[in-house]
C-alpha cells in the first residue's frame, strides 16, 4: 500500500506551506509584499506579516485596514510611473516619487543575508527557545502558559542588523 502524500493528508497545511514558501522566494529575490492581516485570530492571516516584520522592512509593507492597503499599493504603482517634468518628484510639477517601491526592493535585496527572515542560525536560536517553553509547560502541567490563547511567544534578544540604502536614483546611470 502506497503511503499517502502530505498533500494529500493535510491539504489546507499543504497550501500554507506553499503560500509562504512561494513569499519566502519573492521576499528573497527582493520583491516587497503587501500585507494586511486581517484575521488575528488566523495564523494564515498573520504569516505574511510575521515573514514581512522580519525583513526589518515589516512596517513598509504590512497595513493595518483595507483603506490603507488600497492606498500603500496605489502609491507604489503611481511611483513607478514615468513622468516628463522640469523637476521630477516634485508633486507640483506633476512628478511621482519613483523612490518609495524602488527603495524598498534595494532595500529587500542587499539586505536579506542580515534579515532575521533568511537567517537559519537565528531561527534554530528562537525554535529552541519555543521548545524549551514548550517542555516547561508539559512538566509543570500548565497548557495554556502565560498568555490566554496558549500560543508560545519567544522574545528575540539579537538585534535585526539591517540597513537602510537609500540613495537617490537618476535617470540613465
Amino acid at each position: 500500500m502506497p503511503t499517502p502524500s502530505p498533500a494529500s493528508e493535510w491539504p489546507a497545511l499543504s497550501a500554507c506551506h506553499q503560500l509562504t514558501f512561494g513569499r519566502l522566494s519573492v521576499l528573497w529575490s527582493g520583491t516587497p509584499i503587501l500585507t494586511w492581516p486581517k484575521y488575528r485570530y488566523k495564523m494564515c492571516s498573520r504569516v505574511a506579516a510575521s515573514e514581512a516584520y522580519a525583513t526589518g522592512f515589516g512596517g513598509e509593507m504590512v497595513v493595518s485596514s483595507l483603506q490603507e492597503y488600497e492606498e500603500r499599493a496605489i502609491s507604489w504603482a503611481n511611483g513607478l510611473r514615468h513622468e516628463h517634468s522640469q523637476t521630477p518628484n516634485i508633486p507640483e510639477s506633476g512628478g511621482y516619487d519613483q523612490n518609495t517601491l524602488i527603495s524598498l526592493r534595494r532595500n529587500i535585496y542587499l539586505n536579506r543575508d542580515q534579515m532575521p527572515l533568511f537567517d537559519t542560525q537565528r531561527w534554530t536560536r528562537n525554535v529552541e527557545k519555543g521548545y524549551e517553553a514548550a517542555w516547561a509547560r508539559w512538566v509543570n502541567g500548565s497548557g495554556e502558559g502565560s498568555h490566554r490563547s496558549g500560543c508560545i511567544f519567544v522574545h528575540d534578544d539579537d538585534p535585526i542588523g539591517v540597513q537602510s540604502h537609500d540613495q537617490q536614483f537618476t535617470e540613465g546611470v
